[in-house]
């Protein structure tokens, strides 16, 4: 899907980008937009981009879709109000986990659940203990268990020393994963051959501590207190408390860049913040 969307502070849902299928930037626009369009849409508190189709959450937990197959922003029926969504997989009030596919089937022994993240081959759940489990390809280590092989049921993530504890938020990218805790840690593990990670190893098959970052002349830089991290296909990323960013791309040979970003904190919800949505399902 090559459109973007946004979410403002005051809940409005704004796309923009290329025009592909009917309405999927906003009722009766047929052409590429480069500014961005508000959507019929109002207290929106989640957004998300699965394929070829928006989907958004409101604050009272229903779901909407479009783009296509869709005319305009569509209310799902689900049986129950739905918390988050991330990919294909939904996240439901009642702390189970949903698939877009099956909307209406929880899936089977995961329960409990406090965030979720969707990768192109696996997934990653948190539990609201902060536990962290992970289920499907694992051939480069991405599920984290020490092991590089698949797993068909959920399993706990592990560091070389014992299980990984008290996470707070998860990403899942292309064979790679990361784990930020709440005391402010960053872990990742998985496909590391090109250095999109960010750590020595070329595959990390157990979750391994960020503890040392450069910048692209080789400098060692002084990392704080992590506050959110980011996998993609080719990238990683992490910011700390401080408002810095630092990213590592392919083949950058696990150098960081890193800028500054003075309104992250409104972008990003600080580690308080994450804690106290993921109390509130306990």
């Amino acid at each position: 899907m090559n459109s973007n969307i946004a979410l403002s502070k005051n809940g409005e849902v704004y796309t923009w980008g290329a025009y592909t299928y009917e309405n999927d930037l906003g009722k009766d626009i047929t052409e590429n937009r480069n500014e961005p369009v508000k959507e019929n849409l109002a207290n929106i508190s989640r957004i998300s981009v699965f394929e070829n189709n928006f989907y958004a959450i409101d604050k009272e937990g229903n779901l909407f879709v479009w783009g296509k197959g869709y005319k305009e922003p569509t209310k799902l029926e689900t049986k129950v109000k739905i918390a988050d969504i991330d990919g294909k997989l939904l996240l439901g009030q009642d702390g189970r986990v949903y698939e877009l596919d099956q909307i209406n089937e929880p899936i089977k022994y995961v329960n409990g659940i406090a965030n979720v993240s969707y990768g192109t081959d696996h997934k990653l759940f948190t539990r609201l203990e902060g536990e962290l489990y992970s289920i499907g390809k694992g051939n480069l280590g991405q599920l984290g268990t020490g092991m590089a092989t698949d797993m068909t049921k959920t399993k706990l993530v592990r560091t070389s020393e014992g299980y990984l504890k008290n996470v707070l938020s998860i990403s899942a990218g292309n064979k790679t994963s990361m784990a930020l805790t709440f005391e402010g840690k960053g872990y990742v593990f998985g496909d590391n051959t090109n250095k999109k990670l960010g750590i020595i190893e070329n595959n990390a098959v157990y979750a391994t501590e960020i503890t040392k970052i450069q910048d692209k002349s080789g400098n060692e830089l002084t990392l704080g207190k992590i506050e959110n991290v980011e996998t993609g296909i080719n990238h990683s990323s992490i910011s700390d408390e401080e408002g810095f960013v630092y990213t590592v791309r392919t083949k950058s040979e696990w150098r960081i860049r890193n800028r500054r970003y003075k309104t992250k904190r409104n972008i990003h919800k600080n580690r308080e913040d994450r804690h106290n949505d993921r109390t509130k399902r306990t």
